[in-house]
């Protein structure tokens, strides 16, 4: 009995040692997910549909909005300044996709709106964000009825080396430049753990946040 006690009594232990450290984590994710939407811009781009000839067109709306607008973030940009520019230029920039969309032959219209979106947990290269919400450019092609496509328009992570996984320095240093040191680690793999390791715990976390939300609303 005395045996099947203080079993009880370490596992009750390390369930809450285990339940701390979570929390403590998470609290600290969430704070990296905030910094991280004051410092981006994320490019959202919607399909029309989830046909291989509209999945196809929205790569290619995709391709053209990054080499057009993109590479101007490479030299000593910061974020509002990032932003300003792609707002005296929205109409540039849906007049891109348009302009796509005619050469093949279609008539989809495209929306573009500057604002906040949700995003899931995603890698570029060596660095993962975490699910969240940040500041985005956010292009619908003719319904968007079909899939997503997510990236970083500034620091510009879209021009992620598919053949090394790495993203070009330029990105690098800006990113770590709108970073503390500590957060860098934290969506980098120069941390002690994973990072997917680590977003995968904060997700959990949130996940379950979320469900006990749900259980007190429904009572």
């Amino acid at each position: 009995m005395e045996k099947t006690n203080n079993r009880l009594r370490h596992a009750i232990l390390a369930l809450c040692v285990g339940v701390i450290i979570t929390f403590a984590f998470s609290v600290y994710a969430d704070k990296t997910e905030q910094s991280l939407s004051h410092g981006l811009i994320r490019l959202h781009v919607i399909a029309n549909s989830d046909s291989a000839s509209d999945q196809q067109l929205k790569l290619a709306v995709r391709d053209a909005i990054i080499a057009e607008v993109g590479t101007h973030f490479a030299d000593n940009y910061k974020k509002d300044e990032a932003r300003a520019e792609i707002i005296a230029h929205m109409e540039d920039i849906r007049l891109i996709a348009q302009e796509v969309i005619v050469d093949w032959g279609l008539n989809y219209p495209v929306e573009i709106s500057l604002g906040k979106s949700d995003f899931p947990t995603k890698t570029y290269g060596d660095v993962t964000l975490p699910a969240g919400t940040y500041d985005a450019l956010k292009v619908i092609i003719g319904s968007g009825a079909g899939q997503n496509w997510w990236c970083v328009l500034f620091p510009p992570l879209c021009f992620v080396d598919a053949a090394t996984a790495e993203m070009p320095a330029d990105s690098s240093e800006i990113l770590k430049a709108s970073l503390t040191e500590e957060e860098y680690a934290m969506v980098t793999n120069s941390g002690e753990l994973p990072v997917q390791v680590k977003f995968k715990t904060y997700e959990l976390w949130q996940s379950s946040k979320l469900k006990f939300k749900n259980m007190i609303a429904e009572r």
